[in-house]
């Protein structure tokens, strides 16, 4: 029988909800449920999201970034998606939306259409691809320092993988 895994000293539970609620805002613009916060913890209290060695400073600092919400979590959701896909921030973003997708509170929201004429979407469209540029743009500006930052300043030690860990 496998061993339950236990809270590290390292996991921040109230960091990880405030976190959650963040992304959840982010992607579906509503409250999370405490179910989809407590799967949440769950998930990086069980070592899904976060292996030893799979992210760097940066992936680090665009996670703090973005736990702001708002337009810092979609200017770093934007730069994430080109220049960081497999990188953390798209990690915890992929598993928020995936927990809320079956939610029984969530998922309305996550399958929501809003109904518009094919002139209606076009404009929607149009308008979100305008938007997605320009955060891109911006984004380059502010990130690209980051970056640089990052890549020149020590990683901090990466705590040991757990026995029984996936």
């Amino acid at each position: 029988m496998a061993e339950a895994p236990t809270d590290s000293p390292a996991l921040d539970r109230e960091l990880l909800r405030r976190e959650c609620v963040a992304w959840t805002r982010h992607l579906l613009g509503v409250a999370p449920s405490p179910a989809v916060l407590e799967r949440y913890v769950d998930a990086h209290r069980l070592g899904v999201v976060e292996t030893p060695g799979s992210s760097g400073n940066f992936d680090r600092a665009l996670v703090r970034l973005a736990r702001g919400g708002g337009l810092s979590a979609r200017l770093c959701d934007v730069h994430g998606r080109l220049f960081r896909p497999a990188g953390l921030l798209r990690r915890k973003l992929v598993l928020t939306l995936a927990l809320l997708e079956v939610d029984a509170a969530a998922h309305a929201h996550v399958d929501e259409s809003r109904g518009s004429s094919a002139l209606g979407v076009l404009a929607g469209l149009a308008g979100r691809a305008c938007l997605f540029v320009l955060l891109l743009l911006l984004g380059l500006f502010v990130f690209l320092p980051l970056r640089l930052l990052c890549a020149f300043t020590p990683s901090p030690a990466v705590p040991p993988a757990r026995k029984g860990a996936p």
